[in-house]
């Protein structure tokens, strides 16, 4: 009878350890669980806030560049008189002083010109997002899908003194 008991009661304090230690390992699973979602949560959310800033002042940058072109005098004027070297020429300068991908003018009858750096200086037709995304807005930017990737596009209208057409610069997104 005693040897009876000494098995009841070792295995009454095993198994109340044994249940002690499951129901701790349980806790410390969802507490750690727990904190490292709010660690990623947390580190997910300030690395959203620095992207988006960094894309603000980008965004920024690359709109006031483009402004400042679609302001100047002598490019109003060959934009409105639509000679192509002179807008070529434009944008090759400025696209490579910005380190922006893709630079072109886009007039209003759905045209555009490219930078005179281009493989070609000829007159083709806009890519249809982004020529509907300037006509329905002052100053439109955003992201488009290109032939090689995705771009971050910032336009400008150019008016002398009516609208003769929009600047569209693009970077490429990596």
């Amino acid at each position: 009878m005693r040897g009876d008991f000494r098995t009841r009661l070792t295995l009454a304090f095993g198994g109340s350890i044994g249940l002690v230690l499951i129901a701790m390992s349980v806790m410390s699973f969802l507490f750690i669980r727990q904190t490292a979602e709010m660690k990623v949560r947390d580190d997910l959310h300030a690395a959203a806030v620095a992207q988006q800033r960094l894309w603000a002042s980008q965004e920024q940058v690359l709109q006031e560049k483009a402004s400042t072109l679609a302001l100047d005098f002598g490019f109003r004027a060959a934009v409105a008189t639509e000679d192509l070297p002179t807008i070529g020429s434009a944008l090759a300068n400025l696209k490579s002083r910005l380190g922006v991908d893709t630079a072109y003018v886009i007039l209003p009858d759905g045209r555009s010109v490219p930078s005179a750096d281009a493989d070609r200086q000829t007159i083709e037709q806009a890519p249809p997002a982004i020529l509907k995304a300037v006509e329905s807005g002052e100053r439109p930017s955003g992201v488009i899908r290109g032939e090689t990737g995705f771009y971050q596009v910032v336009s400008a209208p150019i008016k002398a003194p009516r609208l003769v057409g929009w600047v569209v610069f693009a970077m490429p997104l990596d």
